[in-house]
């Protein structure tokens, strides 16, 4: 738009359009709470993952085309065309494109994909009904935003507001000095001994996007109360003047992996730096971290708790580090910086 180039919109219409040969199209979809189904990838899988499969099953299982369409299962043999990952779930495209050109089939889409939100994050009797990683419940709250943007639909802004409520806020640390949305358990690619437990501060920019943009057009408090808390979790990854032995003197820097428990035990977050060294993922204030720039900026200027309102301001200005460049505004993960960083 911004460009004047006919050859731009023509990309994004495309991009929006490979939309329908992804395997999980649902045109017409409805999904209640009360239903028998989770749309985990999309597809219905086993019986016993999702007793309802709208008839998605059938056609895998014994359509003429099977052995075709064994290649649009969520794997590598798909051709690119996977399902949505719940952590990874994106209507950006699509949405811009229905922006931009009021396109009938791409409000619909963004409709049917709701309702898919509906049925993956189901309040019930699924795996889905327990919260999930900040980075999964942060994009898939955008998802709904946009749903609801799209088609003025109630029903998406009520689903948001309910996983808020009823999920997201029951599992989320709601006291304590690191305040994260999920906690995981062992994973061997921390490199720590023995049973641990630790969060990830990094996937929070997703809750942060996610959050502040429901808080903005739904106006629950408890959307900005979680957003807020972000802060507390980015702080208290935070890493001051230690040696690496990659990056050498480290002033500042945020943890990938923050360890929270040892068999059992609470542990401070520097209790495997001399024997492991402190992770910090690409690089201490760069690679994933930065998904936390936009929104701790906006975070800043969305909250009205002093304390809060600093803490943004502190760490989004060192995971900034400079002056965006005119080629970084095309990064998405620094299209959402506000103005005054703009330079």
């Amino acid at each position: 738009m911004q460009s004047g180039d006919l050859r731009l919109l023509t990309k994004v219409e495309q991009m929006a359009w490979i939309q329908t040969v992804r395997p999980y199209h649902l045109y017409g979809l409805r999904v209640e709470n009360e239903d028998p189904v989770l749309l985990w990838s999309g597809i219905p899988g086993s019986q016993d993952l999702s007793p309802e499969s709208f008839g998605r099953r059938q056609i895998r299982e014994q359509g003429r085309y099977a052995n075709y369409r064994v290649l649009a299962n969520a794997s590598s043999q798909s051709h690119g065309f996977e399902p949505f990952d719940v952590e990874h779930w994106s209507m950006d495209a699509l949405f811009d494109y229905w922006t931009i050109s009021g396109d009938a089939w791409a409000q619909e889409e963004l409709r049917q994909l709701g309702e898919s939100l509906r049925g993956l994050l189901r309040p019930t009797g699924f795996y889905t009904s327990e919260g999930l990683p900040g980075r999964a419940e942060g994009w898939c709250m955008q998802g709904f935003v946009q749903a609801f943007l799209a088609t003025e639909q109630l029903r998406f802004r009520d689903a948001a507001l309910d996983r808020a409520h009823d999920i997201i806020d029951r599992d989320r640390t709601r006291t304590g000095p690191h305040r994260s949305l999920s906690i995981n358990g062992t994973d061997p690619r921390t490199l720590w001994p023995g049973s641990h437990e630790f969060y990830m501060p990094w996937q929070h920019g997703a809750v942060l996007q996610g959050c502040l943009a429901a808080w903005k057009f739904f106006g629950d408090p408890l959307l900005l109360t979680i957003c807020e808390d972000v802060s507390r979790t980015v702080e208290y990854g935070w890493v001051h003047n230690v040696i690496d032995p990659q990056f050498g003197l480290v002033v500042d820097g945020l943890r990938y992996y923050v360890p929270l428990t040892h068999e059992g035990q609470p542990v401070v977050p520097s209790v495997f730096d001399v024997s492991h060294g402190v992770t910090f993922g690409d690089e201490p204030l760069g690679g994933a971290h930065t998904f936390l720039i936009s929104g701790l900026l906006l975070l800043h200027q969305a909250s009205q708790d002093p304390a809060t309102r600093a803490r943004a301001l502190e760490y989004g200005e060192l995971l900034l580090q400079a002056p965006l460049s005119d080629d970084d505004r095309w990064n998405k993960w620094f299209f959402t910086v506000p103005a005054p960083w703009n330079n």
